[in-house]
């Protein structure tokens, strides 16, 4: 398990998350979950989408 945070521009974002998979596919035989999100100000309770 784990998880990574990566700062990436918003227009390489779909690339970054297609190579990355990709690599860790190739690795680990499981493709891995990518949750692209935006950075805001403060904090807040977040609830279902």
């Amino acid at each position: 398990g784990g998880c990574t945070l990566n700062l990436v521009k918003k227009e390489a974002v779909a690339d970054f998350v297609d190579r990355i998979s990709e690599s860790y596919l190739e690795k680990y035989a499981v493709l891995p979950d990518a949750y692209p999100v935006t950075i805001d100000e403060g904090t807040a309770v977040v609830g279902p989408s």
